[in-house]
């Protein structure tokens, strides 16, 4: 058999061994190595990744909502005692315009209607009277008790001239529900310190004590702050101070 002869009856495709084709006039031949499998992922795979990658983004979504859960409360809460804060600067402001303290401001005449809310300070000026009271809110804008001031407003400047007309406005809201019993003086007094409670304000959200032989009264607010969640609870804020009377 002659080379060309052999070159028809073999043919190789680029691999390292043939066999004879079937036909020599077809001059085919097939290689005996297999085809290789395709690779790639089954569904078991896919599924169980996708399982996973829920379970990890769930994870991340649960932590940035508890975190941003965390972030309202501090705001709130900051934001509150800052209102607190205000609280007593006018507090402060009232007390410097006082000529007295009355120590029984229920019995006192505001320059202003109450609308049934308690009275828990009295303070007489050289113009119209200066009355807080706590109780239900005048609108349905404000959260829970309210504070509320009845006395001459305070203009752009910040200063109370006695001519101003008596207006009522809401100082703070969300004060401590009332309770059946009275919480007593502020724990700041020293030892040996003596103070009236006036009417009884233990049992509201405003505490006021007027300390007896001394131009000072001891004040604590007690403030509820709503809380993020649907089962959430609300925070208590509390805040005391003494404040001299400008007598």
């Amino acid at each position: 058999m002659t080379l060309s002869s052999r070159l028809l009856r073999y043919r190789c495709l680029g691999l390292s061994r043939c066999q004879p084709c079937r036909s020599c006039r077809r001059r085919r031949c097939r290689s005996r190595t297999p085809a290789d499998p395709v690779a790639g992922f089954s569904l078991l795979d896919v599924l169980l990744a996708a399982c996973l990658g829920s379970v990890l983004a769930m994870g991340v979504l649960q932590g940035l909502l508890a975190d941003l859960r965390i972030s309202q409360r501090l705001s709130r809460q900051i934001h509150e005692r800052q209102n607190q804060l205000r609280l007593f600067d006018l507090l402060r402001s009232d007390l410097s315009l006082a000529t007295a303290v009355s120590a029984q401001p229920e019995m006192e005449r505001p320059a202003c209607s109450l609308a049934g809310r308690q009275p828990v300070l009295h303070l007489s000026t050289g113009g119209a009277p200066i009355t807080y009271s706590v109780g239900a809110p005048p609108s349905g804008l404000w959260r829970g008790q309210v504070l509320m001031r009845c006395g001459p407003a305070y203009g752009l400047d910040g200063s109370v001239t006695s001519e101003a007309t008596p207006v009522s406005r809401v100082v703070l809201d969300g004060l401590r529900p009332p309770r059946a019993a009275s919480a007593g003086c502020p724990k700041l007094l020293l030892a040996g310190e003596v103070a009236q409670e006036l009417n009884q304000s233990g049992r509201t959200g405003l505490v006021v004590c007027l300390l007896e032989g001394q131009p000072l009264l001891a004040v604590g607010v007690e403030q509820t702050v709503p809380q993020a969640g649907a089962n959430a609870s609300e925070a208590m804020l509390h805040q005391e101070q003494l404040l001299a009377i400008g007598l």
